[in-house]
């Protein structure tokens, strides 16, 4: 098993990931997507 990641490489990813995919979450949900989401929130019968 690798050795851990320092707290230091954590941030640094966490930042960088959070800026890569910061357009992401502006952006609208398709349809079909939010369709299923739907479906998800229904509870089971």
């Amino acid at each position: 098993m690798p050795p851990p990641l320092s707290a230091n490489i954590r941030r640094h990813l966490g930042s960088s990931l959070r800026n890569f995919y910061a357009d992401t979450l502006v952006e609208p949900v398709d349809a079909r997507i939010e369709a299923l989401i739907a479906q998800l929130d229904k509870p089971k019968s």
